[in-house]
């Protein structure tokens, strides 16, 4: 991990929310809207490239630099700032491929604050990466309570967060730390954690873009899935395969905006089902074809050197 080039502090206002984001040179999450403008929460950025520039600091409340994923910086900034999070009741970690519009994730803080939530997510397009059936987004639902909330973009009452940065160990980077967190938070709570369907984002798909995984930058995935395995059988967490549970539901209420969205997600959910589903077929016949054409070229090469009797 590289070394933290300090911090810089930009802004004098302070929210009772924090949005964090730890963004390299392929970032889109500020592509998507102005975070200067009106918004319920301070953003603090840690920068994980090489430009000497600072990039995208125009955006930032905070702004650092240092090599590494999501909640390793995150835990980084809270061992050594960790006077500076003191007064935050929400804090929001997002990958930095997120494209959520500012008056999304204010309300997302609200929402949070409403319903006295301890960790929350926004429901995922059913455009984009759907790691788990759970996080996709349901039509005329308002929010769904769960055991599960993603590692993606997690939102956490801070309380509950201190409670989870006292136990992680930075040896975790990604794989298993949403099976981690959502237990020790919220395991024997049924309405605590919820994913927020009234409010969706699109998660890309780096595989079928063709783009490698920022991640790993930082470490191979198979090295954070060893890692993962031994922290979870040392503290005995669920594994991978547990199950995934709606405990109860709230539907939306009626207005044009939620009723627009349930709509919106109602077409694109068999569109898109149809759409993984000629992926994966494509993928199936590509690969056909590749065994036909090795086949075939260890048959030629053996054929040539074959000796007629």
């Amino acid at each position: 991990m590289g070394l933290d080039s300090g911090l810089i502090k930009l802004s004098q206002s302070r929210s009772k929310n924090l949005v964090f984001v730890s963004a390299g040179d392929r970032a889109q999450f500020h592509q998507s809207d102005n975070f200067k403008k009106d918004k319920n929460f301070d953003l603090w950025i840690t920068y994980y490239d090489d430009k000497e520039k600072n990039q995208y600091i125009e955006h930032a409340d905070f702004y650092n630099r240092r090599k590494g994923s999501k909640f390793i910086n995150f835990h980084y900034i809270y061992q050594r700032y960790r006077n500076l999070l003191q007064g935050y009741e929400a804090i929001f970690l997002i990958d930095d491929d997120l494209g959520l519009k500012v008056s999304n994730i204010s309300r997302l803080f609200e929402i949070r604050q409403f319903y006295d939530l301890w960790i929350l997510q926004p429901s995922f397009d059913p455009r984009g990466k759907i790691s788990h059936a759970v996080t996709r987004s349901r039509p005329f639902s308002s929010l769904r309570y769960t055991n599960f909330i993603e590692v993606t973009c997690p939102l956490f009452k801070k309380d509950k967060l201190d409670l989870f940065m006292k136990e992680y160990n930075p040896i975790v980077e990604g794989a298993g730390l949403d099976y981690w967190y959502s237990y020790l938070i919220g395991n024997n709570h049924k309405n605590k954690l919820a994913i927020i369907d009234s409010i969706s984002c699109i998660n890309p798909n780096s595989k079928r873009l063709g783009i490698p995984r920022e991640i790993d930058k930082f470490q191979d995935s198979k090295i954070r899935e060893m890692n993962w395995r031994f922290v979870q059988e040392q503290l005995s967490l669920p594994g991978k395969k547990s199950p995934k549970i709606v405990y109860s539901s709230i539907r939306i209420k009626p207005n044009m905006a939620d009723a627009c969205h349930s709509l919106k997600m109602m077409i694109l959910f068999p569109l898109t089902e149809i759409d993984r589903f000629f992926y994966k077929l494509i993928k199936k016949i590509k690969m056909i074809i590749r065994v036909f054409l090795a086949k075939s070229k260890i048959d030629i090469f053996f054929n040539s050197y074959r000796i007629d009797k």
